[in-house]
């Protein structure tokens, strides 16, 4: 086939193939080109703080807290109340009535007869129950008489007390409480007051009377028809004789250590001496 010119455009011309070595150089360039951009971004970076060291951990300045006080809780005040200071006792006379216990050995009202009183009915004297009382009735002058509970007892240290009264009759006469009473001698002691305010302490003792205090006057004991609350305390040898409760005498005497106890009444020069008991009261001592 033969050729004839064209107007057609000539085809486009192949790449030329070069060497690695004629490249090489223009890489070269190019790579340190961008190595030097990265560089100058790296120290844009830097000098705008984005990059670079680990940043210091800034140091924040210690804010000193306000101390506050303490107020410790408020405790409980314990109130101390005193105790009431007694005012001092007044002063007391010596104190006369001895003290007991509050065991009762025994007593009686005389409203029965159950502690079984001696009673007698002769020319002499009269003595029993009447209207709640025991009253005895001397009829003779100058003739004493006593009774006793039955069976009787035997009482060693112990304090008695009655009402004693005066019925009728003189009034210089003779009555009151026997102690430690002998049943087997009929010896015993006797403490007496009389209705004009005198009183004594005796011990009949082998058909003889005995002055252990002699017949003395005082306003301790009422006159007329009063009730006398008579009291007798023995303990050992000593014995204490009281009326309404003032001390009348006190005497030391051993020659009866235990015994019973009774009622007494007697008349003087003249007759017709009346008394009357009641309320009748044995107790225990606990105290001198």
């Amino acid at each position: 086939m033969s050729e004839t010119p064209s107007d057609t455009k000539p085809a486009t011309k192949p790449p030329e193939h070069k060497s690695f070595w004629a490249t090489l150089p223009g890489l070269l360039t190019a790579v340190g080109g961008i190595i030097a951009a990265i560089g100058t971004l790296i120290t844009a970076l830097v000098a705008a703080g984005v990059l670079g060291a680990n940043k210091p951990t800034p140091t924040v300045a210690a804010t000193a807290m306000p101390v506050v006080p303490v107020t410790p809780a408020p405790v409980a005040a314990t109130a101390v109340i005193p105790s009431p200071t007694s005012m001092p006792p007044a002063p007391q006379p010596t104190p006369t009535v001895i003290t007991a216990s509050t065991g009762i050995l025994f007593e009686d009202d005389f409203s029965t007869q159950r502690n079984d009183w001696l009673t007698e009915v002769s020319p002499a004297v009269e003595k029993g129950y009447e209207a709640g009382e025991f009253r005895i009735t001397v009829y003779q002058r100058n003739f004493a008489t006593w009774t006793y509970p039955q069976p009787p007892r035997d009482l060693a240290d112990f304090a008695v007390e009655v009402d004693a009264r005066w019925v009728n009759g003189p009034q210089d006469n003779e009555y009151g409480l026997v102690t430690r009473y002998q049943d087997a001698s009929d010896e015993f002691y006797v403490f007496a007051i009389s209705s004009n305010g005198f009183y004594s302490m005796e011990k009949y003792q082998g058909d003889k009377w005995y002055d252990l205090a002699k017949w003395t006057e005082t306003a301790a004991v009422k006159q007329g028809e009063v009730v006398n609350r008579l009291r007798v305390t023995c303990q050992g040898s000593t014995l204490r004789f009281f009326a309404n409760g003032v001390l009348l005498a006190q005497a030391e005497d051993a020659s009866f250590r235990s015994g019973n106890i009774g009622l007494f009444a007697s008349a003087g020069d003249q007759e017709g001496v009346a008394v009357a008991f009641d309320n009748l009261r044995v107790r225990a001592l606990t105290g001198p």
